[in-house]
Order: C-alpha cells, then structure tokens, then sequence
C-alpha cells in the first residue's frame, strides 16, 4: 500500500545544506567530536544528519535495523569486521542489522544516515 499525500498538503523538502553547516559547527565545538540532527521519522524508518568534527569518530556499535550511510561532505572512513572503507561524498554504505561498525572522520565530514525498522 503506497503512502499518499493530500492533493494540499506541502512536500517535505529538507535543506540539507543548511543542516549541514549548522550540524558541522555544532560537531566542531562539541567535546564528543560529533554532532547529529533528525531529518525525518516514519514508523519504518529514521534518517539524521550526522556530523564528525576533525578528529571525530562514532565508536564501534550495532543498529537495531538496516542502515544506509550517505557520504555528503568532508572525509569519513567506515569500517567494519576489520575492513575500512573511505568514503567520498556521494558514497553510499548499505549494512544489515546488528552488524558492528564504526565511522571516523581525519578533517570532519557529515554524513546521512537511515535507520530501517528490523
């Protein structure tokens, strides 16, 4: 069954440039070396915006459902069972669930990540 849109109701159009700039600046002042806004949630799926100052890093960990990642600015490195990946913007990752992985950023970059329902 396809979700439909009422004929007026607006289209949700995210401005991920300007989520970027805001997420990036937050990632860079945080302790943690990371930032990360919601873009959007359904009941199947939730996708944020992720930023990594230089030097940042997301430490090993599992998602509870598939998941993209979406290289969109900077440098990032994905690894996971020992392989590591750099990602350039553009890249996109696909993992299935439970899977431990990791995402480090040398310069800074951001990233978008979707979190499917298991």
């Amino acid at each position: 069954m396809m979700n439909t849109i009422p004929e007026r109701a607006p289209l949700p159009v995210h401005r991920l440039d300007e989520l970027i700039d805001r997420t990036a600046q937050a990632a860079a002042s945080a302790a943690a070396g990371r930032a990360s806004t919601p873009v959007a949630r359904t009941a199947g799926m939730r996708i944020l915006l992720v930023s990594l100052g230089a030097g940042g890093e997301l430490a090993e960990h599992t998602a509870p459902g598939p998941i993209s990642v979406q290289a969109l600015r900077g440098d990032l490195r994905f690894s996971t069972g020992g392989h590591a990946t750099e990602l350039a913007p553009g890249d996109l990752i696909t993992l299935d669930a439970q899977i431990p992985h990791a995402v480090q950023s040398r310069a800074g970059g951001s990233f978008l990540l979707t979190i499917c329902a298991a």
